[in-house]
């Protein structure tokens, strides 16, 4: 038994140090796995944001958060991996996230007013194969293509509009119009068939080296995207509840009141949010500055980094500027490794974690 420990210690030891080395040739045919997340919220930390807002709260009106597990190889210029991904994003006003929150904690009253209901929000995971291809383009170092086969497992597209109406500390009613097309009903517990989708995306990726010292990065991700149902469910009516209070543990009941049509979409088509990172760096012996820009989930952010070059790793700092949130990372060519946050789990508005590892 002490003789297979040492074995194994010695192995995996043997695997860090292949792993890591320095050597510059590079192998023909790469296995890799990258891991890639991303989560921001406007209205308080994220995990508070999922789980009611109770602990605290400030006005916003975007939370969104973006997933991807990706496995396979690559040959030269050809790339064929696995992957499985999850998309969620909310847009939304004060009021609606005033009243979800209020309605879902019992220390949280309610004011004696209307609140303006007014909520968008999708909800996609899927899984599928990817392929990719690099181009030879005469001035530019890297330009690449990938394009996802998806099956969606998983769909929540909501558009809410409304009042609500709080009555009392503890009370409240609401009229709210439902425009809805999912595969699980969150809203109002409707049984459906189990539907998949289906679809493919597109992604755009490149590096330009503009001059010895300046060079330009981009990833457009899902720039274009179509995914298709034979039939998916939907619901169009107004939920409305005249009558309607807060329990010990928030909500006492959700049973709204329905005015509309249930039924079925032949036909459907839904497209993923795109999302776009560009950034610029200027490089100086072996140090390097950059500044970039992310869109994802119609929001904006600015970053700005530094890094240095080492023998074997690069090391990197970057500032998530409207966040005020750390990235720091390194890169081997074997191993890549990021992570960017603004506080502690519990508290964190801003979470980026990544991933890779290239064998």
């Amino acid at each position: 038994m002490i003789a297979c420990s040492k074995l194994k210690a010695h192995l995996g030891g043997l695997f860090i140090i292949s792993l890591l080395t320095c050597a510059t040739a590079q192998a023909e045919d790469t296995f890799f796995f990258t891991v890639d997340g991303f989560a921001k919220s406007e209205v308080g930390s994220f995990v508070n944001a999922t789980n009611g807002l109770k602990k605290g709260y400030k006005p916003g009106k975007t939370l969104y958060l973006s997933h991807q597990t990706e496995t396979g190889y690559q040959r030269d210029k050809f790339k064929f991996s696995l992957l499985y991904r999850q998309d969620y994003a909310a847009w939304f006003d004060s009021d609606t996230a005033a009243f979800y929150r209020a309605v879902h904690n019992k220390k949280i009253p309610l004011e004696k007013r209307e609140y303006l209901i007014d909520l968008q929000a999708k909800g996609i995971i899927s899984s599928g194969v990817k392929f990719g291809y690099q181009f030879d383009f005469k001035g530019l170092d890297t330009l690449g293509v990938d394009v996802s086969f998806l099956q969606i497992r998983y769909l929540e597209d909501i558009n809410l509009n409304g009042t609500g109406y709080g009555k009392s500390k503890k009370s409240y009613d609401y009229s709210i119009f439902a425009d809805q097309k999912y595969s699980e009903d969150l809203l109002f517990g409707r049984e459906v068939e189990n539907t998949y989708g289906y679809g493919a995306t597109l992604d755009l990726y490149g590096s330009w080296r503009i001059t010895r010292n300046w060079q330009v990065d981009f990833l457009a991700k899902d720039i274009i995207s179509h995914l298709k149902w034979d039939q998916l469910a939907y619901t169009k009516a107004i939920a409305s509840d005249k009558n309607s209070s807060t329990g010990d543990d928030g909500v006492k009941s959700w049973n709204p009141t329905l005015s509309g049509t249930e039924s079925y979409l032949p036909d459907t088509t839904i497209k993923l949010n795109k999302r776009v990172n560009v950034s610029s760096s200027y490089h100086w012996h072996n140090w390097s500055n950059r500044i970039g820009i992310q869109y994802m989930a119609k929001d904006y952010l600015v970053n700005y980094g530094i890094a240095y070059q080492g023998k074997c790793i690069k090391y990197q700092a970057d500032l998530w500027i409207e966040n005020k949130a750390l990235e720091l990372s390194i890169r081997h060519k074997n191993l890549y490794m990021a992570l960017a946050t603004n506080g502690t789990p519990d508290t964190a508005e801003l979470i980026k974690f990544s991933l890779g590892i290239y064998y």
